[in-house]
């Protein structure tokens, strides 16, 4: 109750700040930071439709002031493409998420971060849609490109290396599972 006012609260402070370029003393770049954070906060606390709503005029800004091919409206994209995730609207997720990772892999590079982040998702969507062999072989991607950047250790290839030995448990190879996530339990098999 207490995080859903403090967000409540950074959203009325906010206002239609994205509708109004110039508002004195809050530069451009501050105010899509607080977008971002503000339409992230929105999907963690599922209101998910105004994650969304937001996420669609911030990309739309950014695109409008950065360009389209630009890495910060790019990423954005990928916020978006994680809320429609979340909603289950693949489809959806799939049309924002696969120009985003192309646009930021030519701009930043295929194991940049932020492109990283994006095939994540593209992971995530293959393994709700139950390709769990294609899920598997983009987040081993994934985990490598991770590992390469920020080694064994960091939150992201972490989560990536749990993704892929749920995928690889759910696609029927829980022995090349096991290894990735040896304390953990798996449920029985989706197969």
């Amino acid at each position: 109750q207490a995080c859903g006012s403090v967000v409540d609260t950074v959203s009325q402070a906010l206002g239609n700040t994205l509708d109004a370029p110039g508002v004195p003393g809050v530069d451009s770049v501050l105010r899509h930071l607080v977008a971002f954070a503000l339409a992230d906060s929105y999907a963690m606390l599922g209101h998910l439709n105004d994650a969304e709503a937001l996420q669609l005029r911030l990309v739309d800004d950014q695109r409008r002031e950065f360009g389209a091919d630009d890495p910060r409206p790019l990423y954005a994209m990928v916020g978006l493409g994680r809320t429609l995730v979340m909603q289950s609207k693949l489809t959806d997720a799939r049309a924002v998420l696969e120009p985003a990772a192309h646009g930021l892999a030519a701009k930043l590079g295929a194991n940049h971060r932020l492109t990283l982040t994006a095939r994540d998702q593209l992971a995530e969507i293959e393994f709700r849609e139950r390709n769990y062999a294609g899920a598997a072989q983009a987040w081993q991607q994934v985990h490598q490109g991770f590992v390469a950047l920020m080694g064994e250790g960091s939150s992201y290839t972490v989560t990536v290396q749990t993704n892929l030995a749920m995928a690889l448990h759910y696609g029927g190879k829980p022995d090349a599972a096991e290894p990735l996530c040896p304390t953990s339990t798996f449920p029985p098999s989706a197969q």
